[in-house]
């Protein structure tokens, strides 16, 4: 497969994705014939058909490819990913949370309105624009936080009312 083609192929099943990537200078670096076969593609980071499990390391190692001291091209950006994917964990972490110990009727909502977000958060994070990236995170994990308090105050106070209102037991 022509290297250029590999982001068009990828995005015949993840348009979204897709579209977000053409936005990025990767994108350009990939299309463009004065710098050939140079940029990061799908498989730079996710291997062929999803074959690579992605993790804040991993991904860290991918950028640290071109972004380094040694080219002084934004050497910065590797840990800057790495820490927006520690970011994505932890809101994937509260999600979880919140719907595994949320009312199910107040739950459902929100977290359809969290998957819109999420859903764009991915999108951008394929743009390569690190600052919109974790200021993006930044709102969803405020949110996320905010309901797991709200979520872990209601269980605390369910709990609270069933100690109380259990009879007392003499003996073992």
């Amino acid at each position: 497969m022509n290297f250029r083609n590999i982001p068009r192929t990828c995005g015949q099943c993840h348009e979204h994705i897709y579209e977000g990537f053409r936005e990025s200078a990767h994108f350009e670096h990939v299309v463009s014939k004065h710098q050939e076969g140079q940029g990061p593609t799908c498989v730079t980071c996710h291997g062929s058909m999803s074959a690579t499990v992605l993790n804040a390391f991993t991904v860290e190692e991918a950028c640290r490819q071109c972004h380094n001291e040694e080219s002084q091209n934004h050497p910065e950006n590797p840990q800057q990913a790495r820490a927006l994917l520690r970011s994505f964990l932890s809101i994937h972490r509260h999600y979880q949370y919140i719907a595994a110990r949320g009312s199910p009727a107040a739950t459902k909502s929100f977290l359809k309105d969290v998957d819109a977000h999420v859903h764009d958060l991915t999108v951008t994070w394929h743009t390569f624009d690190l600052e919109t990236t974790e200021r993006k995170a930044r709102v969803v994990l405020e949110e996320l936080r905010a309901r797991r308090d709200e979520v872990a105050d209601a269980a605390r106070k369910r709990d609270l009312a069933d100690h109380v209102g259990a009879p007392e037991r003499d003996g073992p």
